[in-house]
């Protein structure tokens, strides 16, 4: 079967970014990079450093989500669940 249905005469090539330049990994990769300090940190005994380095790791994680999410409890007529607004 040829490919003349679909359109595509050969392969088709993307111009995408390379995943370490992805400025939506940027949070995430520094959210675990932080827990990984964190982690580190704790079994090094310094306690107060690795709970702040959970905490802003918790912070960078969190921020990926949570302002959409805010956004979407806040505009009026959204019902919990609903995909579009009432």
């Amino acid at each position: 079967m040829s490919d003349v249905c679909c359109g595509t005469d050969g392969p088709v090539t993307e111009d995408l970014a390379p995943w370490w330049r992805d400025q939506g990994l940027a949070l995430p990769a520094a959210a675990g990079v932080l827990w990984l300090t964190g982690l580190l940190l704790e079994f090094g005994g310094a306690e107060g450093l690795s709970v702040l380095s959970y905490a802003i790791g918790l912070a960078a994680g969190a921020w990926t989500f949570a302002p959409a999410a805010i956004r979407r409890l806040v505009v009026p007529g959204h019902q919990v669940g609903s995909s579009a607004p009432a």
